[in-house]
């Protein structure tokens, strides 16, 4: 693995997965390169990897936090052979900000929101290949974290299902043409959010909202027939101070039950740290399956899955610290293979 800046961890978690090592049997190295883009930035929350203008390749949108007097918004397009050309920023800044990707005004084009920290969101509509034809920004009583754009209840137009940094909680909204979001449900609220995924976990065919809080863990909201919405027994994932900051869902035992891991959690002082994995039980019920996985120094955020051998069994990447340093060089990208004994395992 290679030492990366820790502004650009959450980036190459994602880049990893276009990378082209998921047809490597791991007779080789993992990863022989990786791309840094936007350099001495520093990005918040993770990227979203999109085709946003429409040639086949995936591209990356991401927002940092620092330099202030930039423009936060940055659109990176893939090209030939691993290649990415920044579009110019025809687009207001809409700070660092949590971002989803979808077709909010059913015109066929990709349009952007961008939830930002700073207690408002922005709708960038319609999508040209270029930049975007238009602008619509809703004002909040809270910053986020977290945001997707998807289509909730299946009839063809997508929500906003956005998650707040301190008191939102998760809000549900509906589009409301030019003047732009409308909400329609708020889920526990006045809680410190820290990661979202959305996913059928109950196989009902409905969509569900898995989310993790700081010192509330893990709380898994179930979809109802009726788009209410009901929360799932506790999970009890353990954590030294509750605190998870990064999730992932995936059937990591291929048992058809989907599973939850974490990373970011805090083990105890003077204790290893690293990714936690928890098996469904597919009644509701959660089993560790985290043997293997303690081999960082200090946590760190970020986490995916993904098939990288081809085997049909998800790998995990994560953020990682296996030093006691604490610089910009000291953080980096680490992947684990489930074995069929069902061990992690660390690949080098």
């Amino acid at each position: 693995m290679k030492n990366m800046a820790l502004g650009t961890v959450a980036a190459c978690l994602l880049l990893a997965l276009l990378s082209g090592c998921a047809r490597s049997k791991f007779n080789g190295p993992l990863f022989t390169d990786h791309k840094e883009l936007g350099s001495s930035r520093e990005f918040r929350m993770y990227p979203v990897i999109a085709d946003m203008n429409y040639d086949g390749v995936p591209d990356l949108v991401a927002t940092h936090r620092r330099p202030l007097s930039e423009n936060s918004l940055r659109i990176f397009l893939g090209g030939q052979e691993q290649s990415y050309s920044e579009l110019v920023q025809n687009w207001s800044s809409p700070g660092y900000s949590a971002l989803g990707i979808g077709d909010v005004n059913n015109d066929g084009k990709n349009d952007l929101v961008a939830a930002s920290h700073f207690n408002k969101f922005h709708t960038y509509l319609s999508f040209d290949g270029n930049t975007f034809q238009k602008e619509i920004i809703n004002a909040s009583h809270d910053g986020y974290i977290r945001a997707q754009l998807v289509d909730l209840e299946g009839d063809g137009s997508v929500e906003a299902v956005l998650l707040g940094n301190e008191r939102a909680g998760v809000q549900i909204f509906d589009w409301d043409g030019d003047r732009g979001w409308r909400l329609r449900a708020t889920l526990m609220d006045g809680r410190i959010g820290r990661d979202m995924k959305i996913v059928d976990m109950n196989r009902d065919g409905r969509l569900d909202i898995v989310v993790s809080y700081f010192r509330d863990g893990v709380i898994i909201f179930l979809q109802e027939a009726g788009g209410g919405w009901t929360v799932a027994p506790p999970t009890n994932f353990y954590s030294e101070n509750g605190d998870f900051r990064s999730l992932v869902v995936a059937d990591f035992n291929r048992d058809g039950n989907n599973d939850i891991a974490l990373n970011g959690s805090f083990s105890g002082v003077l204790k290893p740290s690293g990714p936690d994995v928890y098996l469904s039980d597919g009644k509701g019920g959660w089993i560790s399956d985290s043997e293997g996985l303690k081999v960082f120094k200090r946590p760190a955020d970020g986490i995916t899955a993904g098939d990288l051998n081809g085997d049909g069994v998800p790998e995990i990447l994560a953020g990682g610290n296996i030093t006691n340093k604490m610089d910009q060089n000291a953080y980096g990208l680490f992947a684990f293979a489930r074995t069929p004994e069902g061990r992690w395992e660390l690949i080098d």
